[in-house]
């Protein structure tokens, strides 16, 4: 793979927990 490909799998892959993360937190707040 291409450091370009690992990087975006990268940004990718930590998007998609950040965001699940997100939303476990607003679903605790109400």
């Amino acid at each position: 793979m291409t450091p370009t490909r690992v990087a975006a799998a990268v940004i990718l892959a930590g998007g998609i927990t950040l965001r699940a993360m997100y939303e476990e937190e607003m679903d605790r707040e109400h």
